[in-house]
């Protein structure tokens, strides 16, 4: 079963129905899934370089949503096993160069593996994945060559690609991400739950896959 996720590796709920997703899988062994990452820019005019977090969050939260969406996000994710820490958040980044990464690994079987370590260095790690240096890091990590991706990450191989899907999944009508959809057929909107995944995953393992 192919499973395609479309989300931004800033995006908490993301990584939530991420895990969720995975334990859905883990207590249906009957199911194999194949996962593609999708781009969606939830901050596609950020600035190159990025901002502030504290300014970010003051401009899209006001002086007390950001504090009560935070614990509300870090106590969903401890019920999922992930940690997410806030406090090491200093920065929000622009996601197109970790877009152009994640699609770089497309092709590989460490695409999942990338995804992961994109959201566990900007939600545990605190660490900037608009800089090349992190995200060099992370694809060495993941096998890659650490030269090759330096050089992709300076130049805008991919860029182009990574927009025209983003617009893809946007005609579509995603408006909101996390979304998920499974074996082409079956969507799932947001950070479900594990039940919902688990029902969803049967639902699509039963369905005849849309053509292309």
């Amino acid at each position: 079963m192919d499973i395609h996720v479309i989300a931004d590796y800033v995006c908490p709920w993301c990584y939530i129905g991420k895990r969720q997703m995975e334990q859905a899988l883990a207590e249906s062994p009957h199911i194999a899934a194949e996962i593609r990452w999708l781009p969606f820019q939830l901050n596609p005019d950020m600035p190159k370089e990025g901002m502030p977090a504290e300014v970010f969050f003051l401009q899209h939260f006001g002086e007390s949503r950001p504090r009560e969406m935070q614990e509300r996000v870090t106590a969903t994710a401890e019920a999922i096993g992930l940690q997410i820490n806030f406090d090491r958040v200093t920065h929000i980044p622009n996601t197109l160069k970790a877009h152009r990464l994640a699609r770089l690994a497309s092709t590989t079987h460490v695409h999942n593996l990338i995804a992961e370590s994109l959201f566990q260095a900007n939600f545990t790690d605190g660490k900037d994945i608009g800089d090349t240096e992190v995200l060099c890091q992370i694809a060495v990590n993941a096998g890659f060559d650490d030269a090759q991706v330096r050089a992709f990450l300076d130049s805008d191989h991919g860029a182009s690609e990574v927009l025209q899907e983003e617009q893809m999944v946007r005609q579509m009508g995603v408006k909101s991400v996390p979304f998920m959809v499974l074996n082409r057929q079956v969507p799932v909107s947001g950070a479900a739950g594990v039940e919902a995944f688990k029902k969803a995953l049967d639902e699509a393992a039963h369905a005849t896959p849309a053509q292309d």
